[in-house]
């Protein structure tokens, strides 16, 4: 199934997907909506990771984790 689907991409573009490409390049405004689309979309995921990463919770607030390994390579030797 997934082999089909890749086969059907690499094919050919779809003859109507291309008509609606070239008639939508022959617009002057296109790579203006396109750049203030791609400008915009950068800006928000910009703003949602500085947003992210400016949360108050600490690595003390983390619940703990379930590895064994991870565990005991955090612990000091002497502490085992």
């Amino acid at each position: 199934m997934t082999r089909g689907l890749i086969e059907r991409v690499l094919r050919d573009p779809n003859a109507i997907w291309m008509r609606e490409m070239r008639q939508s390049a022959r617009l002057g405004r296109t790579p203006w909506v396109l750049f203030a689309l791609t400008l915009t979309l950068g800006l928000l995921m910009c703003s949602i990771g500085g947003l992210s990463a400016a949360s108050d919770t600490s690595t003390s607030q983390l619940p703990p984790s379930r590895n064994r390994r991870s565990r005991a390579a955090a612990t000091p030797a002497a502490a085992r």
